[in-house]
C-alpha cells in the first residue's frame, strides 16, 4: 500500500529474523544501532525527494542513480 508521502514500507530488522514496522517518525530517529532499516519509498513523491536530499545520509549517491519504471 502506498501513503501519500511516498513511504511504501520500512522496517527495523533485528538481525535474527524479525523486525519492526515503522514510519517517517522513526526512520527520522533511527541510529545504526536500533538495527538494519530498511526503507521503500516512491521516489517520485515530494516528501521522498525531500527527506533524500536534506534528511538522509545518502543523497549526493542516489542523486546520481537512473530510476526506471517497468
Amino acid at each position: 500500500m502506498v501513503n501519500n508521502d511516498g513511504l511504501i514500507a520500512a522496517f527495523i530488522l533485528d538481525g535474527k529474523g524479525g523486525g519492526q514496522r515503522v514510519g517517517w517518525n522513526e526512520i527520522r530517529q533511527w541510529k545504526p544501532t536500533a538495527g538494519l532499516l530498511w526503507v521503500h519509498l516512491n521516489f517520485e513523491a515530494p516528501e521522498v525527494q525531500q527527506w533524500i536530499e536534506e534528511e538522509s545520509r545518502y543523497g549526493n549517491r542516489i542523486r546520481g542513480l537512473s530510476i526506471h519504471h517497468p
